[in-house]
């Protein structure tokens, strides 16, 4: 064991799409909710709820110069109206800065949600994909990151527990510290596939996802670290395609904030984590949607 994290900032985005999958029924009276996101646009939201497991690793990197082998592991508890999930984030370092990652989700959705109006659990839709860091936290010029992530069909979507079409996200991310401050920007674009069924295809529309988030310790207590995360999440048009014409999902934009607490000391030598997500903004079209809070918890380490 070469180290722990010292810190386990863990964040989810839980963007609202609003678009209607395979089985999730009809657009217009079952809008999705927050957890649906997880399921149809997987990939942008892995990258949020990794991002700051991710984060610690990248410091403790950079500390050694990106030299040597080294990884993280975390496990995730994610709480969303209808739809939860155990996520497991894993990566691995293995020369000058290049490095592996993937994201595997354990879903559960609600009957309310579900396609066959039954409760159901399984594997997710998992995503694995290559990413190259450099710089430091410290350093004039920040600490940068870029990676390509691949989201697979795994899940089954007859049960509502994966979208049934393939993405790729491509994402940027820059950390710096100032003072006492660790500021940070998250920028990613994924390119969603189709799904086909017997009768129609479905075409879902590209999305991107930015953040920005600034951490500091605790103001109340030295054994908290505190971080303010804001998020925006826009999503194109979905197209439905069938024998003699086609229809479309409105576009979808949201914004969310989110805060977060973490701790090394509750446990020791355990990175654990907090976050609360609120609401700010949820538009399907030009019609204002309500969102619900969720929340998260989170262990993570380094090996």
């Amino acid at each position: 064991m070469k180290g722990l994290a010292k810190k386990s900032l863990i964040s989810l985005v839980t963007a609202v799409s609003l678009y209607a999958y395979p089985g999730a029924g009809d657009p217009q009276s079952n809008p999705q909710t927050d957890g649906n996101t997880n399921i149809t646009n997987q990939s942008i939201t892995n990258n949020v709820v990794a991002d700051p497991v991710r984060n610690n690793f990248l410091s403790y990197r950079a500390k050694k110069g990106f030299k040597g082998m080294a990884g993280y592991a975390s496990a995730q508890y994610i709480y969303n109206d209808k739809v939860q999930i155990v996520n497991i984030p894993l990566g691995f370092d293995f020369y000058k800065g290049f490095g592996v990652e993937a994201n595997i989700p354990y879903v559960f959705v609600d009957k309310k949600l579900s396609s066959n109006n039954k409760n159901e659990s399984g594997i997710g839709d998992i995503s694995a994909g290559v990413n190259y860091k450099f710089g430091g936290l410290s350093g004039r010029s920040g600490l940068h990151y870029f990676s390509v992530l691949y989201k697979s069909t795994t899940g089954d979507e007859k049960k509502t527990l994966g979208s049934g079409a393939d993405a790729y996200t491509l994402t940027y991310k820059f950390l710096k510290s100032i003072d006492v401050w660790t500021v940070n920007f998250l920028a990613s674009y994924t390119f969603n596939g189709k799904y086909s069924t017997q009768y129609s295809d479905f075409d879902y529309g590209n999305s991107y996802l930015i953040t920005v988030a600034g951490s500091r310790p605790c103001l109340l207590t030295s054994y908290l670290t505190t971080t303010a995360k804001l998020t925006y999440f826009h999503m194109d048009k979905t197209k439905q395609t069938y024998t003699g014409g086609s229809s479309y999902f409105d576009k979808t934009d949201v914004a969310d904030l989110w805060l977060q607490w973490d701790s090394t000391k509750f446990i020791k030598n355990v990175p654990v984590g907090f976050g609360v997500k609120i609401p700010l903004l949820n538009k399907l079209g030009s019609t204002n949607i309500s969102k619900k809070v969720s929340f998260y918890l989170s262990f993570a380490g380094l090996f």
